[in-house]
């Protein structure tokens, strides 16, 4: 009976994680099963010019401004609600840029998990958010996959 006790919590455990690691990425569900992320080379000028994720201080000068950064997807976060996608580019969201898909723009995107731990030329507007730099992406085009 205690294994069947065991096996049952082990099984409960396993479907919470499920739900959980679910909730993370509400754009999954929603992601455009036709749509693809374009490529870039890494020689190619857009990608060599284009900002660290890192460099905050010279991202912080390009606010208001259309630009490019470049790095490497290290997680995505869904707040609370899912109203939101926000990718990553360092397990310490605060020392690199981010890049944010609002839930408006979920089902123009193929999956945004796909992307995690690759290198990418990400473009669009930079805008400041509680002081903090990022672009909005609205468009699959924004995110080029580093070959």
């Amino acid at each position: 009976m205690k294994f069947i006790k065991h096996i049952t919590i082990a099984a409960m455990f396993i479907v919470s994680l499920a739900f959980t690691a679910m909730a993370q990425n509400p754009q999954a569900d929603a992601a455009s099963k036709t749509a693809k992320f374009g490529s870039v080379k890494a020689a190619d000028a857009s990608f060599t010019g284009a900002i660290d994720a890192h460099d905050l201080k010279s991202a912080a000068g390009m606010v208001g401004k259309t630009g490019a950064f470049k790095g490497t997807i290290t997680k995505l976060f869904s707040p609370k609600g899912g109203s939101l996608v926000i990718i990553n580019f360092d397990r310490d969201y605060k020392t690199a840029l981010t890049a944010v898909v609002k839930k408006s723009n979920f089902a123009k995107f193929p999956d945004l998990s796909t992307l995690e731990g690759k290198k990418v030329l990400i473009t669009g507007k930079f805008t400041s958010f509680h002081d903090a730099t990022e672009i909005d992406l609205t468009d699959p085009a924004d995110i080029k996959i580093v070959e």
